[in-house]
């Protein structure tokens, strides 16, 4: 089952190596691993995530909340399915990953197992800080990576590109600006920033770790590295 958009946010975006996961720096273009972060083994057995441990990968609401400098914050949505596109129109569906989290066109085909999304904003229609944090898991380390790399080659062929999004439901119309992704051989992240949105952008996160895939979405004014510092506390929960 495919879950409907309604209600959700756009994606993504990176200034730097303070927006990559497992990053120390970037020399020449290229991000820089960082030497106190663990490289991550082929997943034994007992390293295997299930279905049933997804959810406690999951941040609390308060931990997000501390991380994006809003109290207020606290669960609004919880899916268990990837999240389809059938009230948008889009001007590049290649580049939609890039934009959102949980894309179902993403994850299809790919073989995954299950997926979890939250989504944690303040309460009601509207809000000043919003973050989608999700996790999936794949039948073993290796194909948890091929995934980060597959989604690695298609944002960076969408970076500089314009994303127009015309919502259905409410007639809204939205345009966004991808970024320039950077990424290491297990992560991927991108800051993108709405047109005419008065500064308003979402950094998107992706890193594999075990058989486990972790994306984090974190969208405010002022976004810098908070999408990472999201999926880092995540990563920080996979076992190694």
């Amino acid at each position: 089952m495919v879950a409907s958009r309604t209600g959700r946010l756009i994606a993504v975006a990176l200034a730097g190596c303070a927006a990559l996961s497992g990053c120390a720096a970037v020399v020449d273009g290229n991000a820089i691993k960082d030497p106190t972060v663990a490289a991550t083994p082929a997943a034994s057995d007992s390293q295997v995530v299930t279905a049933e441990r997804l959810p406690a990968l999951l941040l609390d609401a308060p931990v997000i909340a501390s991380i994006m400098g809003a109290p207020a914050m606290a669960v609004t949505d919880h899916r268990e399915e990837t999240v389809g596109d059938s009230d948008l129109k889009i001007s590049n569906p290649r580049c939609m990953g890039a934009q959102y989290a949980g894309e179902e066109s993403v994850y299809q085909g790919t073989g995954y197992l299950s997926f979890r999304l939250q989504r944690v904003a303040e309460p009601g229609d509207h809000f000043d800080h919003v973050v989608e944090q999700a996790v999936t898991n794949f039948v073993g380390a290796d194909a948890a990576q091929a995934f980060v790399k597959n989604v690695t080659g298609t944002w960076t062929g969408c970076a500089g590109s314009s994303l127009a999004v015309h919502f259905n439901q409410d007639n809204h119309d939205a345009t966004w600006t991808i970024g320039q992704p950077v990424s290491t051989d297990t992560s991927i992240a991108v800051l993108n920033y709405q047109e005419d949105g008065d500064g308003w952008a979402c950094q998107h996160d992706l890193a594999a770790q075990a058989n486990v895939v972790v994306e984090a979405l974190a969208c405010a004014k002022g976004i810098t590295s908070q999408g990472v510092a999201v999926a880092n506390r995540i990563l920080a929960r996979v076992p190694e």
